[in-house]
This record gives C-alpha cells, structure tokens and sequence, in this order.
C-alpha cells in the first residue's frame, strides 16, 4: 500500500551538517514523510552546475514531494522548484532570501561584508565557520547551548565551502517571480544573517509567496520557535493537500 503521508524532501545550510536539524524534524515524522537530502555538490566533491545539481536533488527524493530548505538550502530549493516544476509539489524556505546580498532596492547582507566574509573564509576557514556559527546563534533563545550544538554539526572546512558559499550571491528574485509551486518562506525577526525587513519586501514583490514570520527567534528559528514551525509547516501541506484532492 502506497504510504498516505506527504513527502517531505529537507536540505540543510551553508557549513553546516544537516543532522543539524533532526530534533526538529523528528516532530513531524507522524504527519510526514521525512527524508533528508545532502546537497549534491559535497557528495561529488565539486562545485555543480544548476541543472546538474537541480538533476541529481531530483533523484534523491520520491516525485512530488514538498522541499524544505534552510538557509542556503532554502535557495537550491526554489532553483529545484524552477527545474522541475512539475515534480515538487511546493517549497518551503526557511531563513532565506533570495538576494541574499543587498541591492539598491533590497535588504540583504551588505555586499562590502559578503566579500570579505568570503575571502576570510578561503584565508583562515576554520577560524571563519566558527565566526560563522557565532552570527546564526545572535538573537537566538538559548545562545550558548544552541552554540554548542551547531559547533558540533559544522561541516570540515574545504575550498568548495568557499564556492558553495558564492551561491548565495546569485540573485534569485526572477527565478521566484516565475516560480510555478507553491511557496512558503518562513523568516526570524532577529536573524543575523537575514534582515527582518526582508519580510516587507516580499510582500511588496512577490504577493503570491506565502509568508510566515517567526518572532523571538534567530537564523536557527527551527529551534528557538519549534512549535510555531511545526504547525505553520503542517498547516501550510495540508492546505496544499487539500487543494490538489478538490482538484
């Protein structure tokens, strides 16, 4: 018999293992299911082009499942959703911006600091992902403990890392704008890395995205707000489900 539940496709973030996020994932096991998906270029041990990438995320997932990703792994979801929009049922980002680097007309990461955060990375990365980690933990509910575990699931520094990272520079807000699935982004009021005022922005741009803010919580919203993710995310797929049973 064919399993009844969602299919949930889960990639992680820049640097950091995606076992990151089990605990929280494992909160939706009853409602889903869950299979978490390395991101193909650390598999290959190189840096992919889109369509390789989007080729191989295709693959490793049951067709028709819903993607989530944080952070950087939310971006290679919607590229995913924008090769194969007839293959994912719906996106859900969470933490991520598609310009992650600032433009005239939107928030970001000032891109003075993006480039300098990328060659401290090829200059000294180890010492790097752990400034790294220090920015996702800023604004975040338990800081030091949440440190702690997020040091512990950081990835071994590697140039690809360095190249992995340029990915974030690419701006993705066309792509979004033609974006064919349904889309959930998901944002932190007091993420680090992500400005708050992002929201606005979206809501402006693209009125089609459905977005979720998440209060007292930081780049690791999934666990300074758990509960509240759990149920937007079940919340978002059932409507979805219950949209494609009417159709």
């Amino acid at each position: 018999m064919a399993n009844a539940r969602p299919s949930l496709a889960v990639l992680g973030g820049w640097g950091v293992s995606p076992e990151l996020l089990r605990p929280w994932l494992a909160t939706l096991e009853s409602s889903l299911d869950i299979r978490v998906v390395a991101i193909p270029d650390l598999e290959a041990g190189q840096l992919l082009t889109l369509e390789d990438r989007s080729e191989r995320l295709q693959q490793s997932a049951p067709e028709n499942s819903y993607w989530l990703g944080w952070s950087l792994g939310g971006a290679i979801a919607l590229d995913l959703a924008n090769q194969f929009p007839d293959e994912v049922k719906g996106v859900i980002t969470l933490a991520t911006n598609p310009c992650f680097v600032a433009q005239t007309d939107w928030p970001g990461m000032q891109p003075t600091i993006f480039a300098d955060f990328l060659q401290a990375y090829r200059s000294n990365p180890q010492r790097t992902l752990q400034r790294f980690a220090s920015l996702q933990v800023a604004g975040a509910v338990e800081p030091r403990t949440q440190l702690r575990e997020l040091k512990a699931k950081l990835l071994n520094p590697e140039r690809l890392l360095a190249e992995l990272l340029e990915l974030l520079a690419i701006d993705r807000r066309e792509s979004l704008s033609a974006l064919e699935v349904p889309t959930l982004m998901m944002l932190a009021d007091s993420d680090a890395l992500v400005p708050a005022e992002l929201g606005e922005a979206l809501c402006a741009q693209f009125p089609e995205v459905q977005l979720s803010r998440v209060a007292a919580s930081s780049h690791l919203l999934f666990q300074d707000q758990a509960e509240q993710l759990r149920t937007d995310v079940l919340s978002w797929i059932s409507l979805q489900e219950s949209g494609s049973d009417a159709r």
